[in-house]
């Protein structure tokens, strides 16, 4: 997935812009995901419904229960 060009410069959406969070404070996809991430490194994953919010679904009701996520992440920095 590195060869895919990421889109041109523009201006930071809520669905692009950069955030920063704990490893400890996301689903476990992704906890599982960042550990093996070096930096500048861009992945797209695919989570599934077991590894992201379960059967359930998210607390606020707007990821429906046994949904399969899909990111496109770049990672540009880890900070200790």
């Amino acid at each position: 997935d590195q060869d895919i060009p990421l889109p041109p410069e523009k201006e930071p959406t809520a669905f692009d812009s950069s955030s920063r969070f704990a490893v400890n404070g996301v689903i476990s996809g992704w906890t599982t995901v960042l550990q093996y991430m070096r930096e500048g490194e861009r992945w797209i994953i695919y989570v599934p419904w077991a590894s992201a919010y379960g059967s359930d679904g998210s607390s606020s009701g707007g990821i429906p229960g046994y949904s399969t996520l899909i990111f496109d992440i770049l990672l540009t920095d880890v900070v200790n």
